[in-house]
């Protein structure tokens, strides 16, 4: 899972906090956006709003970069680099950073 972008720290939050913004299909990671990542959602200001879980186990998030699905949650430094740029076989889309990632593990 480091290789494909989550580090084994990440994965241990992942098991307690799956909870984030839903990003729309066209939103991309933005490192430089520092509070949201590049999800737009993140600036709603919803108390009561608990996030949306991912769904690690289908392909229903399997588009979503996960960073943008955290981004306000998850710093970039405790993202692990990208080793392997492969696509997926079934969405034609990069690995690192979905939840194909864990699959391809």
């Amino acid at each position: 899972m480091n290789d494909y972008g989550f580090p084994p720290t990440l994965l241990f939050w992942f098991a307690l906090n799956s909870n984030g913004w839903e990003p729309d299909g066209d939103e991309t990671y933005n490192p430089d956006d520092e509070k949201c990542g590049g999800n737009i959602h993140c600036l709603l200001d919803d108390d009561d709003y608990e996030g949306e879980k991912v769904n690690w186990n289908n392909l229903e998030h399997n588009d979503f970069d996960l960073r943008v699905w955290f981004g306000s949650d998850i710093d970039e430094d405790e993202w692990s680099d990208c080793r392997f740029h492969r696509e997926s076989h079934i969405t034609g889309e990069r690995v690192c950073y979905t939840t194909e990632a864990l699959r391809h593990a």
